[in-house]
């Protein structure tokens, strides 16, 4: 036992035969590593883990490369995912160990389904590992779910080639995988990850389609479909057009192997894979509802597309996007993202070449592939694509499933390339290098080569000349040896050489592409992120320990438009595509910075605040000078300091409380039911009630109190002066030209202030155009930008004060509105008059979730009109005491009802929207339908073989 199992140096003279044997067995940590590798390797489908490895540890080398954090101050934080997504997986986040609801949420903009934001943004099951990692982490979380996402990518593409391949070389398909996982698509576009869920399930859904036409399996099919347009329904709905397509190409290539000799086999195939396609939609069915049931609210008619027909870009500048480095931009004017290796290109015309693959795949092949270049350069085409809208950036957004096909025609071309002559490889690649050198010469559409310093419509020389030359050189050096190899052991060898030339190419290409949208959009850095929301979280943290009674809260600075979601604040401020357009505009008419599909806590004024009772407002202790923001934060500091207490203070913010902030729901004259603030005409666009939004607030307190209850005066302006501009009339308007473009043109307002108070200002323009405002020569910012068409608090002013306001234009001309005031003085006494008549009947809350708001309100007369501030939406339900009382909208974008009898009354608040329910509902029979379907055909199969006679 001794001399066998243990050396002679480590035996134990003291040692019993059971001690020794237990000793010599004991393996090192190395040596059971290896054995369970070796057990995991016995398993055929082992190896596809280097495939899901490989490309997830080449894009986290790429973002290292980058200076990613703690390297360096880097993240993965571009663009929406900066501006809008990371917020909804905090919000996720928040949900999953907090009080917050998946249906809806306070944190945006006054209020709104929060379900459309899950379907649209995170409902890939990866998304909920956020749950794993801890407060402040976010952007920890969102980089191993993209190095997931991307080594699943891999993964998928190596099974299905494992599936479909009759003999597998593991280099191969790591190779292929490699370049599926990191094409340029999935690269640049990795910002937008709920897309990349399509990208995973592509594999697996393509060979379900197949194994349906042959056998007639089915569960593959509707699981990945199901799982598909779950994870974004969007993208989804494009990949249920390529699984129409694929059906029809895949049957005309392949439909005549029937194994089973199935009678009307077409047909048959037809039925299936329509019924089990509605049957896949049907369990994403309460996804796809609450997007449909979200989109309702504005973001389905956000867009008018044209229809007409028109060729958006020459075939020779798609032809560039296959090359590497072949970046331009991700805005409007960005053309489709098509590269994924130099590989492919070299290795489809031996595809085309193979005599073993029918003339008629070919054709079918080209067809496949014509019909994407089609949608591509037919605007119509596209905009079907893209669900009848136009694309607001990130254009051709389906273009990974030409990509994807590529690559699969690439691999079958591969298989013919030792039985095909060296010269056939020499001619594509001298092709190649000839196409991309004649290319060099002439123009093409790129739309950010003059951020790079080159000359405009050229080709980047480094980036896509050289790169493809070197990368052709290389890959045919290589493909040229595994021609030439005479041992199964050499092709290994070589193949080898080849994964390792893709990884290297693919490196260098993902590092461009984000080099190059940083370029084009920015990345933002690890600080900027986690430094505001943990300077924020403390004071946010001490206000909700404090009070815990239901309110909003704002503040007066912001990093982005969805912060409340990160801080699990309720309030004014949110940005995504599933829009409320009401809810913007109403916004908007009370002079807030909101517009397009988001809104801003900017603009705001002590009566349009505690109308929509905000109750707690944030602001920066010490805001340093030379931000552009500095006087007009100074100036609401005082204000704020003058109507609203200081409520506490924590790190380099103080919390100030506004005790006129009204409830979510008060009593208010019924002249709010014939009230409006804005309407829309037959275009569909908004005219709002009057030009001023000093002017519609003043509208809309007489319209609640019930008689003329101003709270804003016009002060009377002499004619603006002007200086370097050209003066002319409009129909409705006062143009002011520029003369001069090496002066600066200017536009002034004077006036005298004609009592102690607070002076506002907006200037009415219906064609926007950026000025600097200064007032009595102080900075005050931008006015008329996006974020700065809005009201401008300009300071509080003396009775005989002097007021001097200027807009310095940053154009070449400003248009001012005929016969509006640009001043008000703000009337305090005025608006503690109307708030404390409007406190009077307020909702009392008891309890609340996000969800349900119960409690009492008190009515003096019958038949009340009692006005919420909760965006209209027939989800809500509302009860008085204990019964449901009719809802209706009221200043075009609100809720409110009518209470019949005076006296204290229970209040209950519920939101359950019907389609919701109608969703899970659809979504459960479905489940059980298709399991249903699954226990009746292993039933038969059961049957059907036990009836089969024994061959024994």
């Amino acid at each position: 036992l001794r001399r066998r199992y243990l050396p002679i140096n480590k035996r134990d003279k003291n040692m019993n035969n059971t001690e020794l044997l237990d000793t010599a067995t004991k393996k090192t940590f190395g040596q059971r590593l290896m054995t369970a590798w070796r057990d995991i390797t016995k398993n055929q489908y082992a190896y596809l883990s280097v495939s899901f490895l490989i490309p997830a540890l080449i894009m986290l080398v790429i973002y290292l490369f980058r200076g990613l954090y703690p390297i360096g101050n880097g993240c993965v934080l571009v663009l929406d995912l900066n501006g809008q997504y990371v917020y909804f997986y905090e919000a996720l986040r928040e949900f999953i160990y907090g009080d917050t609801s998946l249906l809806y949420s306070f944190s945006r903009a006054l209020g709104g389904e929060f379900l459309g934001i899950y379907a649209y943004y995170i409902a890939s099951p990866l998304s909920w590992l956020v749950a794993l990692f801890p407060e402040g982490a976010m952007l920890e979380a969102l980089l191993v779910i993209f190095l997931l996402k991307t080594g699943l990518c891999g993964f998928t593409f190596g099974w299905y080639l494992h599936k479909t391949s009759r003999h597998v070389n593991r280099f191969y398909v790591w190779t292929f995988s490699t370049m599926y996982a990191l094409c340029s698509y999935a690269v640049t576009y990795q910002h937008n990850s709920m897309w990349i869920d399509a990208m995973i399930w592509l594999p697996v859904l393509t060979y379900a389609i197949e194994q349906m036409i042959h056998y007639g399996k089915y569960k593959l099919f509707v699981i990945s479909l199901a799982m598909t347009v779950m994870s974004n329904f969007y993208i989804g709905y494009m990949v249920c057009i390529y699984v129409a397509l694929y059906f029809f190409y895949y049957y005309a290539v392949h439909g005549g192997k029937n194994p089973s000799g199935e009678k009307h086999h077409f047909l048959r195939s037809l039925a299936r894979i329509g019924l089990f396609s509605l049957l896949a939609i049907g369990i994403s069915a309460v996804v796809i509802l609450g997007a449909y049931y979200s989109l309702g609210f504005g973001k389905s008619t956000f867009s008018t597309p044209k229809w007409d027909f028109s060729l958006r870009f020459d075939l020779s500048d798609l032809f560039v996007k296959l090359l590497p480095g072949a970046y331009d931009t991700v805005q409007p004017a960005g053309l489709p993202i098509l590269y994924c290796g130099i590989l492919p290109l070299l290795l489809i015309p031996f595809f085309y070449l193979r005599k073993d693959i029918s003339v008629k795949e070919k054709l079918l092949s080209t067809l496949f592939v014509a019909v994407f270049v089609a949608s591509f350069i037919i605007s119509p085409l596209d905009i079907v694509w893209h669900g009848f809208q136009k694309p607001n950036w990130l254009n051709y957004r389906y273009s990974f499933l030409l990509c994807f096909f590529l690559l699969l025609m690439a691999y079958k071309g591969l298989a013919a390339l030792r039985r095909i002559k060296g010269p056939v490889l020499l001619c594509c690649g001298s092709l190649l290098i000839l196409a991309v050198t004649i290319l060099q010469k002439f123009e093409y559409e790129n739309f950010t080569l003059d951020k790079y310093g080159l000359e405009k419509g050229k080709i980047d020389s480094l980036r896509t000349v050289w790169f493809t030359i070197l990368a052709v050189i290389a890959l045919c050096s290589v493909l040229a040896m595994i021609i030439r190899a005479k041992r199964p052991r050499d092709v290994r060898k070589y193949a080898a050489v080849l994964l390792a030339v893709v990884c290297v190419e693919s490196f260098a290409n993902g590092s461009i592409q984000l080099s190059s949208l940083d370029i084009d959009v920015s990345f933002s850095t690890y600080s900027s992120y986690n430094s505001f929301l943990d300077g924020l979280r403390p004071i946010v943290d001490e206000v909700q320990e404090m009070d815990t009674s239901f309110y909003r809260m704002e503040k007066v600075r912001m990093r982005k438009t969805n912060d409340d979601m990160a801080l699990n604040m309720r309030g004014l401020s949110c940005s995504t595509s599933t829009l409320n357009q009401e809810t913007i505009l109403f916004l908007q008419s009370l002079g807030y910075t909101s517009y397009s599909n988001r809104s801003k806590y900017m603009g705001q004024t002590p009566i349009s605040d505690s109308l929509l009772g905000v109750k707690y407002i944030l602001s920066e202790k010490d805001v340093s000078e030379s931000r552009a923001d500095y006087n007009e934060n100074r100036t609401l500091d005082a204000m704020m300091s003058e109507f609203c207490p200081v409520y506490t203070e924590e790190g380099g913010y103080v919390a100030y409380l506004n005790p006129f902030a009204l409830s979510i729901a008060y009593t208010v004259s019924s002249d709010i039911k014939n009230f409006s603030l804005f309407t829309f005409d037959e275009e569909g666009e908004e005219e709002m009630l009057a030009a001023s939004p000093m002017e519609r607030l003043n509208a809309l307190t007489s319209a609640l109190i019930g008689s003329s209850s101003p709270v804003f005066y016009p002060i009377e302006t002499a004619d603006p002066t002007y200086d370097n501009c050209r003066k002319s009339y409009g129909s409705t308007y006062t143009k002011y030209s520029e003369i001069d473009s090496s002066k600066p043109a200017t536009i002034s307002f004077h006036a005298t202030a004609p009592a102690d108070a607070y002076v506002f200002f907006y200037a009415p323009s219906d064609h926007p155009r950026d000025t600097k405002l200064t007032v009595n020569g102080t900075n005050f910012g931008d006015f008329m930008t996006s974020d700065s068409n809005r009201i401008k608090a300009i300071g509080k002013f003396s009775e005989g004060d002097d007021i001097t306001v200027s807009l310095t234009l940053k154009e070449t001309a400003f248009y001012l509105t005929n016969d509006e005031y640009v001043l008000y003085f703000f009337d305090a006494a005025q608006f503690e008059a109307v708030i404390d008549t409007l406190s009077q009947e307020q909702f009392i809350i008891e309890e609340y979730t996000e969800t349900c708001l119960s409690g009492t309100i008190s009515t003096s007369d019958g038949n009340e009109t009692v006005l919420t501030t909760i965006p209209y939406d027939e989800g809500w339900e509302v009860l008085v005491d204990g019964q449901p009382v009719e809802i209706f909208k009221a200043t075009n974008a609100l809720i409110a009802f009518d209470i019949d009898q005076a006296g204290e009354h229970t209040l209950v608040l519920r939101y359950a929207p019907k389609i919701i329910y109608l969703g899970v509902g659809i979504s459960l029979v479905s489940l059980v339908l298709f399991g249903a379907v699954v226990t009746v055909d292993i039933r038969a199969k059961r049957k059907q073989k036990k009836d089969t006679p024994s061959t024994h």
